[in-house]
């Protein structure tokens, strides 16, 4: 069963000539007033198909799928503005060549999967206990982590493309992941931010955004992972960081499940820059602008707690 509206939901007001800017204003009420009826009677019937109810005889996964398919249903159902991302506050997906991702546990390979979909080329760094090296190795030879995110399998590359390799790809070296890149994506464990950026800033790049994607609070200093980063790189650095976060589950942002973020800062440019790199249609990975980073990154800290 569909979820759009009908055509006779959407019905076209004819005024006489001439028209006055009263009328005028009355028949673009009446229309909007029949969309918005229209939009959310298609809410309403998507989450009341029988095959999509929560069923009391299944475990709780498959009723947060169910959740998650009428959810889908409804974004592709719905009006959409002629930006890829389909929802007006979010522009055009930007291509982009190269992307970096500092942190490879579950969440970090999570993103680096969601990315591979529109960029040529993830790189990822992580240093788990076993050393960088090994996971790194362990990663590119079997085309999965099979430490943080077992099961979900590193993409192909396109024919096209001429790759011998998948376009995730491990580094042991912070340097070389992060060399060429057009955006960074912070998704270290807080703990391990401070020390980090001060033994990699010289590495870092200038001029390209840099995506707080860490959640939590610094437990020594009770610091929010973006004033740790600008206390430790400076104000040079911090013009061109966002913050990202939102309800993500690390194994259905993989799958291509639907997950929306918001990505916050306080220049809106940056924001709407980042929303087109990260966008990703293919993954249904959608973003959403901000001017609240601080809110963003509270808000980030507190789901942790309470998930």
């Amino acid at each position: 069963m569909g979820c759009g509206a009908s055509k006779s939901q959407a019905q076209i007001v004819e005024v006489a000539s001439p028209v006055s800017p009263a009328t005028e204003k009355a028949a673009a009420a009446a229309t909007q007033n029949n969309a918005d009826k229209a939009t959310h009677e298609a809410q309403i019937r998507c989450v009341q198909e029988p095959e999509i109810l929560p069923n009391p005889a299944k475990p709780r996964y498959e009723h947060e799928h169910a959740t998650t398919t009428a959810a889908l249903a409804y974004m592709e159902a719905r009006p959409t503005s002629e930006n890829e991302g389909g929802s007006e506050d979010a522009p055009a997906e930007t291509p982009v060549k190269k992307m970096c991702i500092l942190g490879g546990g579950a969440f970090g390979t999570a993103l680096s999967l969601v990315m591979a979909k529109k960029v040529s080329e993830v790189a990822v760094f992580d240093k788990p206990p076993a050393g960088a090296e090994a996971q790194a190795k362990a990663c590119n030879e079997d085309s999965e982590n099979k430490a943080f995110l077992p099961g979900c399998r590193f993409p192909e590359p396109a024919p096209e493309s001429g790759a011998t390799r998948s376009p995730v790809w491990w580094h042991h070296d912070p340097a070389a992941a992060m060399e060429g890149a057009e955006v960074v994506l912070f998704a270290i464990p807080a703990p391990f931010l401070r020390g980090f950026c001060e033994k990699n800033k010289a590495s870092i790049p200038k001029g390209v955004p840099l995506v707080v994607c860490t959640r939590g609070l610094e437990a020594a200093t009770m610091k929010m992972p973006s004033e740790v980063m600008a206390e430790v790189l400076g104000a040079e650095y911090m013009k061109e960081v966002v913050v990202m976060s939102g309800p993500t589950a690390s194994r259905e942002l993989a799958e291509g499940q639907g997950t929306s973020v918001v990505v916050a800062g306080h220049d809106s440019g940056l924001v709407q820059r980042v929303q087109g790199q990260l966008s990703c249609r293919a993954a249904n990975f959608r973003t959403h602008a901000s001017d609240d980073p601080v809110g963003c990154e509270v808000a980030g800290a507190v789901k942790h707690v309470l998930a």
